[in-house]
């Protein structure tokens, strides 16, 4: 009786501790697991979710010409171009020089600023006051669509081309004007286009710009060859408003070993 007494006591033990464990186990399963488990997946799915938005942002900022655009540079070219009486009546596709500086006026530029220049060097230009509808729409290419972009992204120009200690784009803009002032099947420039070209260009870098000029004009008095218009701009980088940096021994064009010795003369 003893030891049956005993059996039965740590069989209602064991049932009862078997119990306890069963009801444990159920307990994170019925609270808490399927709370956690939801915000855990609601978290990572969320976080999913933004990565791609966030690479399609990084990747707009360059946004192509829209359908608007393109009509809106139309619009432009037919205003500017209309400007001019053009010679040949069949061939409108272009703005003049009453067009060009029409524009200018538009949004601010002086005539005697090189600004204008700068745009005709932007926008490629091949001939002298004469704009193709397709040199126009290369507006497009710095997302400029109207006048307000057009006025704010010259003086930006400017200052990167002219002001900037690297010289490249400066010589290239310098280079370029010579091409586009001469007459076309021209390889010289008169000193009728040069000088008020050299007066644009070098304004703020050159000290004694008026100086050359008038002794082009009044002594040189020649046509200006696409050499000697090149040599002047290494000529104001390298010796400048400095004449002692000048060396009669460097291969320099007549036209500037003459103008040297003419300044240091008045001096």
């Amino acid at each position: 009786m003893g030891n049956g007494s005993s059996k039965k006591k740590k069989q209602k033990a064991m049932a009862k501790a078997t119990e306890q464990i069963t009801n444990t186990q159920q307990t994170p399963v019925v609270t808490s697991t399927p709370s956690n488990t939801t915000t855990t997946t609601t978290t990572t799915t969320t976080t999913t979710a933004r990565k791609p938005d966030t690479t399609t942002k990084s990747t707009s900022d360059v946004r192509p010409i829209q359908s608007d655009d393109s009509d809106n540079l139309k619009q432009l070219f037919e205003q500017y171009s209309s400007i001019d009486a053009h010679e040949n009546e069949t061939d409108k596709d272009y703005i003049g020089g009453e067009g060009i500086m029409k524009l200018a006026e538009d949004i601010d530029i002086d005539p005697e600023d090189v600004g204008i220049l700068i745009i005709m060097f932007k926008l490629k230009a091949k001939e002298q006051y004469k704009l193709t509808r397709q040199e126009f729409s290369n507006l497009s290419n710095f997302k400029v669509t109207n006048l307000t972009q057009l006025k704010k992204i010259v003086p930006q120009w400017k200052n990167d081309i002219i002001k900037s200690a690297d010289k490249t784009e400066y010589k290239a803009l310098y280079s370029y004007s010579f091409d586009y002032m001469k007459e076309k099947g021209q390889k010289v420039i008169s000193v009728e286009y040069a000088v008020p070209t050299w007066k644009v260009l070098m304004n703020e870098q050159y000290k004694y710009i008026n100086e050359w000029c008038d002794f082009i004009q009044n002594d040189y008095k020649k046509a200006i060859q696409k050499d000697t218009w090149d040599l002047f701009f290494d000529f104001v980088m390298t010796v400048g408003d400095d004449l002692s940096k000048f060396s009669e021994e460097q291969a320099w064009p007549i036209a500037i070993d003459n103008f040297v010795e003419t300044l240091r003369k008045q001096k």
